[in-house]
């Protein structure tokens, strides 16, 4: 829903701080990806309920005799998943789809990561500069300074 992906982008935005607009767009794409994922999840867990049920009311079909023998509840969760692996490509897409969501939160995370170092090495470069030029000046305003006091 818009809601949980407004809370995970939010959390992504609180832990990760992120200051222009370049990061607010790896983080949106962070957010967008482990949004994706989550509901990814929530349908996989819909799909193996859906046919353990199924399995569950194939099984108590077969024992009619209405004799309730104790069946260990794991048994039809292997038998869902089973059938869902064996009958149907959900899975697999499901796990395919995992797989493209998690691969794009980890290029986000690393092209901010990246984008950060690119921007702290530009400002520290800016900075030397800075330092430099200003070194200059006051190195060329004090021998302007000292050649006009040996002309007095």
């Amino acid at each position: 829903s818009a809601e949980r992906f407004s809370d995970v982008l939010t959390t992504l935005q609180e832990e990760l701080l992120p200051v222009t607009s370049i990061e607010s767009r790896y983080v949106e794409t962070m957010a967008l990806a482990e949004w994706r994922r989550l509901r990814l999840i929530c349908l996989e867990k819909e799909q193996l309920a859906i046919e353990t049920r199924r399995q569950e009311a194939a099984d108590l079909n077969l024992t009619n005799d209405g004799d309730a023998t104790d069946v260990s509840p794991i048994r039809y969760t292997a038998l869902a998943f089973r059938a869902m692996s064996d009958e149907s490509r959900a899975q697999e897409l499901l796990n395919r789809y995992e797989s493209r969501y998690d691969r794009q939160y980890q290029r986000a995370m690393n092209g901010l990561r990246a984008y950060r170092a690119d921007r702290k090495q530009d400002e520290r470069e800016a900075r030397r500069s800075h330092k430099a030029k200003n070194g200059r000046r006051a190195t060329g305003e004090g021998s302007v300074l000292r050649e006009n006091t040996n002309e007095s």
